[in-house]
């Protein structure tokens, strides 16, 4: 019996060591802007004249204004409702600028500051905008998967006590279709 047990556990040993074989690659926050410590100089990234940035840190600055849009916002939504709510986009520029050095496509076209600060603000908000859009759906989710009798309960939590009803009336009937 106990070498039964003893069989059965070095079994469920091997099938749990197959599958906890790492999956997932070492987080690259660190790598989305360069290292002060070192003394790296700032990216250059090259913007287009829609102020879209492409080339080589394209991908890297995606990433970036993701990992910031994130840090920008407030979760649970009903925290971005204060008196707090209204951060300074100012303090997220001057952070961009001494990460990445923003340059014309074109060198003899020299780009305007208004055009770089109104592109990184448009990013920035379009990002921030799709988070809470996601965290939105997210709300929906637990709505649709409550039952009838507790969803009452769920108007007394913090995360929904912010929310109009009559709009969450319009924003439930919007994802059902």
């Amino acid at each position: 019996m106990v070498q039964e047990l003893v069989a059965d556990f070095e079994t469920y040993v091997d099938v749990k060591s197959q599958f906890s074989v790492r999956t997932r690659g070492s987080n690259t926050r660190h790598n989305l802007k360069p290292d002060a410590e070192k003394g790296e100089k700032a990216w250059p990234l090259y913007l287009n004249n829609r102020g879209r940035p492409i080339g080589e840190y394209a991908e890297k600055w995606g990433k970036y204004m993701g990992v910031e849009s994130r840090v920008y916002c407030k979760y649970p939504l009903h925290l971005e409702c204060g008196d707090e709510h209204n951060r300074s986009f100012d303090d997220f520029f001057i952070r961009c600028q001494k990460d990445y050095e923003f340059l014309p496509l074109d060198p003899n076209q020299p780009l305007s500051s208004n055009i770089v600060y109104r592109c990184m603000k448009s990013q920035l908000q379009e990002r921030v905008r799709y988070n809470r859009c996601q965290v939105k759906q997210e709300y929906f989710e637990v709505w649709k998967n409550t039952p009838e009798a507790e969803s009452e309960a769920l108007w007394t939590t913090p995360a929904f006590s912010w929310i109009d009803r009559d709009s969450w009336a319009n924003l439930c009937a919007y994802y059902d279709s």
